[in-house]
């Protein structure tokens, strides 16, 4: 990355980069970019960014290149907080100085601090103001601007010779003939003759100035009743230069554009103000003025100022909605008529802002806040992107957020449609589609703003007007935004609605995913299952996705599936977990499986906690699906919802295909009939049987008691819906409740789900295996070739004596080929120990359907769903009273 002049750089302390304490001049810091990465460079002085270090490695030699020191431009031995238009100069660890070279490009080799090397502290985010604003206080008549306090102290050094003559030396006339005079001066914060400003240390030792009389004398001298009168009008000028201060300072750029309409609705006030100023002076020249008519003149200017200052004190450095509710607050605790009227003018101008950035976000979806000062926050690091690739994505909780501290009172209970209203209009954005709201022109609300109907600052605002003031006590009002809020909530709803629901055919998507993922057509698995068989036992490491991919295209296009309208966007991977290690590892993120994932009491166990192991998998247990959709429905199937798809497809294939080895187990075992194996191989089939019932029973109460079932329940609820939230919370429901009821998110079940299955899948690989070797087909062939021909194929005359004899002849050989192939496949049985390994596999089978059920019917569980499983897989009590009997034979 290339660092030019121009490029925005935050300083944050060395030691601490987390820490938000002021930045003082002589100290570490280090410079971090916008992108995140910190000022660096190498040995010949080029700038480079470098990623965090952490706080334990600050003594590493990259993170000491990311150190600089930074001093005062003027004294290089301040130790002076760093503020805004502070003049700077840093210096490498190396003793070389961040300057900007002749080509423009910055770099660290400044071999001496010069006026390239000097660089200016400003505020990001605003544009650069320049230095008179801040280093002229007369500009505005305002002496008393808070950076520049100096300022005061040198004017209050009047020397002995240049002071007036006392005013207790003049007559009374006289003396108020001066203070009128001064008094006029002050009220337009200028100092005067006889009336200055002096700095009084206040009760909480800040310090502040005010207008006093002879402020230079130890006691003033004009007359007591003069100065009575006078200093009663004193705080008007105090207030007037309080309230002025912060017009100068809360209008520069980094307060916001609310503060900035409060400024430009207290100038209105001041023009007021200072026409009353103009009057009296008028008045003054007529020599028609005495001190008790600028008394009787300025009460009610006296009130005003005096809540002017009282809202500046309150409003502090707020801005955005935080200022609107101190305007608000003081409004509405207003006992006098005439102050809240003061307080709503202020409010309603100070909100224009505010209701114009409310207006392009639940209008169009903008969210045009350069201040932060709306109730909504953009978080800029969650992209749209991101939702398909990462599981742990929070881009619809967190792109948007609230800022609570901005949140006025008066939308405080629709703060919620408010974010919901620009949310779903943003969406629609975020799709290249432009946003037209139709009822925006109309004027929805009316009497928020003021009174004068032609001023051209309100028509922008019409549509968030609100309706009334509804005045439920002498003490309070009430703005009443429901009725346009909730037109804009309802229209932006049904506009993201009609485009998920239309264009983007959510309906058929999740029907599409049903079918591959639910595995709802049985010919598609069948034929996948057919293709690849041979494959799907081999190591993921000699495996190409090029040749997994070919199996499932043509799977696809030769089942029911191929009139899917979105075949092409189902595709193929192979996971580096086990299905086991997978929902370990999800489990692990809070609330990934739902709220009732993994809680249940035998969890606790450690013997039941899953590990990722470093294994190489089979294809089997790798393979898994993979969707891809596009903006708008990434938000409904993202990420994380296609993983929890995942889960139960890779779990109810790996069921299916220990079921379809079991049928061909039993394909084989009807090829025996013929054979006098019934005795030898009763165990085997009634294994065979039992692990089949299983297997079907299992199967069933997924697919056609959880699956099917909620797949309904969850398409019926989409007709109701009105947000696509409701869509969010019901899909992330029925995923949960799937996955609940598969017994994937209880750990204890699926250990011993996962210990059965498997117990299966090598008993038939076993049984199969020992089959072809104790069966061989060849020879079973040929004999049958053989039996053809001397039966059937080589005589072809009418003789039906012959024909006779052959047949019997035929039948008679046949019959002692089976005896002996009958004789050779028990004796093939006793040597291989092959009544062992079934009794090991009827025992290991046993005792994990015997923990099954026990764990089933635990007398703690009250699930539906769990009840109606163990009913089915202990139907009619069978494995209840096996197992019962067995201890009774045992004790």
């Amino acid at each position: 990355m290339d660092v030019n002049k121009g490029e925005e750089l935050t300083i944050l302390k060395f030691e601490d980069r987390e820490s938000r304490d002021p930045v003082t001049f002589s100290s570490s810091v280090c410079l971090q970019t916008p992108q995140g990465y910190f000022l660096s460079f190498n040995s010949s002085g080029e700038l480079k960014v470098e990623k965090n270090m952490s706080f334990e490695t600050h003594n590493t030699t990259t993170a000491k290149l990311t150190k600089w020191n930074i001093y005062d431009a003027k004294n290089t031995k301040s130790t002076n907080i760093v503020t805004p238009f502070d003049d700077i100069v840093l210096k490498s660890p190396f003793g070389e100085f961040f300057q900007v070279q002749n080509n423009e490009i910055i770099g660290a080799n400044g071999k001496e601090s010069n006026e390239n090397c000097i660089f200016k502290i400003v505020k990001a985010g605003i544009p650069f103001l320049p230095d008179w604003i801040f280093k002229r206080p007369h500009l505005n008549h305002n002496n008393i601007t808070g950076q520049y306090q100096g300022f005061l102290q040198q004017q209050q050094r009047v020397k002995n010779e240049e002071r007036p003559k006392n005013l207790g030396t003049f007559p009374i006339e006289i003396q108020e003939t001066f203070l009128i005079e001064d008094l006029l001066f002050a009220m337009s914060n200028i100092e005067g003759v006889y009336i200055k400003r002096k700095q009084v240390q206040g009760i909480d030792g800040s310090v502040r100035s005010e207008f006093q009389i002879e402020p230079y004398l130890q006691q003033p001298t004009a007359d007591f009743s003069l100065q009575f009168l006078v200093n009663k009008m004193l705080p008007l000028c105090t207030n007037h230069d309080i309230v002025q201060e912060f017009i100068n300072v809360h209008s520069q750029f980094e307060f916001g554009l609310v503060s900035h309409a409060l400024c430009d609705a207290i100038r209105i006030l001041m023009k007021e103000y200072l026409l009353l100023v103009t009057q009296l002076d008028t008045e003054f020249m007529k020599s028609d003025l005495t001190l008790q008519k600028v008394w009787f003149y300025i009460q009610s200017s006296l009130r005003i100022m005096e809540n002017l200052k009282r809202l500046t004190q309150e409003a502090g450095n707020k801005k955005g909605g935080a200022l609107l509710n101190v305007i608000y607050r003081l409004m509405i605790n207003s006992s006098d008529k005439s102050i809240r009227d003061l307080f709503e003018f202020l409010l309603e101008k100070s909100a224009l802002p505010y209701f114009q950035i409310l207006k392009k976000w639940i209008f169009q979806g903008i969210l045009d806040d350069p201040f932060q000062e709306f109730i909504v926050k953009e978080n800029k690091q969650y992209s749209k992107e991101n939702i398909e690739k990462d599981f742990n994505d929070q881009y619809w909780a967190e792109r948007f957020t609230y800022r609570d501290e901005m949140v006025p009172i008066f939308l405080a209970k629709y703060k919620e449609k408010v974010m919901h209203s620009g949310k779903y209009l943003n969406v629609i954005r975020e799709c290249g589609k432009d946003v037209k709201y139709p009822y925006e022109q109309e004027n929805l609300l009316q009497g928020v703003l003021p009174h004068n109907a032609g001023d051209e600052e309100m028509k922008d605002v019409d549509a968030i007007q609100p309706r009334q003031f509804q005045q439920s006590s002498p003490q309070s009002q009430q703005f009443d935004f429901f009725e346009p809020i909730e037109k804009a909530y309802e229209w932006s709803s049904q506009q993201l609605l009609n485009l998920i629901f239309n264009e983007c055919q959510l309906i058929k998507r999740l029907e599409s995913l049903k079918h591959y993922f639910f595995l709802d057509r049985g010919d598609f698995f069948l034929h996948f299952v057919e293709g690849s068989e041979e494959i799907l036992e081999t190591q993921t490491s000699q495996m190409t996705m090029e040749k997994l991919e070919s199996y499932l295209e043509m799977a696809i296009r030769t089942s029911s599936a191929n009139a899917d309208p979105f075949k092409d966007d189902v595709k193929c991977e192979l996971n580096s977990y086990g299905l086991i290690e997978q929902l370990f590892a999800i489990r692990n993120i809070r609330g990934a499986l739902g709220i009732n994932a993994g809680i249940s009491g035998n969890n606790q166990n450690p013997l039941y906690e899953f590990k990722p192991t470093a294994k190489t998998l089979k294809v089997l247990e790798a393979f898994t699906l993979d969707y891809t959709v596009k903006w708008p429905l990434t938000l409904i199937l993202s990420r994380k919802t296609i993983t929890k798809y995942q889960l139960i497809f890779r779990h109810l294939l790996y069921c299916k295909y220990v079921e379809r080895n079991l049928d061909i187990v039993w394909s084989h075992h009807q090829s025996t009939k013929e054979y006098s194996l019934h005795g030898v191989l009763q165990k085997t089939f009634l294994l065979r049987h039992r692990m089949s019932q299983f297997c079907k029973n299992y199967i069933y109460y997924m697919v056609v008691e959880v699956l099917e079932p909620n797949f309904h329940k969850f398409k019926e609820s989409l007709k109701k819906v009105k947000t696509i939230d409701e869509i969010l919370n019901l899909h992330n429901n029925f995923q949960d409740e799937c996955l609940k009821e598969c017994l994937l998110t209880d750990q204890n079940l699926f250990r011993i789900l996962t210990k059965l299955n498997q117990t299966i899948h090598f008993f038939s690989r076993i049984i199969f295996r020992s089959f072809q070797s104790l069966q061989s087909e060849e020879t079973l062939n040929l004999a049958e070739a053989e039996d053809n021909y001397y039966g059937r194929g080589k005589y072809q005359d009418d003789d039906e004596d012959l024909k006779d004899s052959i047949d019997i002849h035929h039948l008679r050989r046949r019959k002692e080929r089976i005896e002996k192939k009958s004789e050779n496949i028990r004796s093939a049985i006793r040597e291989q120990n092959y009544q062992r390994t079934v009794d090991k596999f009827q025992s290991t089978f046993d005792n994990h359907i015997k923990e099954l059920i026990q764990v089933l019917t635990q007398s703690k569980r009250y699930e539906t769903h769990i009840a109606n499983l163990a009913t089915r897989l202990d139907y009619n009590g069978y494995y209840s009273e096996k197992f019962q009997q067995e201890n009774q034979f045992m004790n």
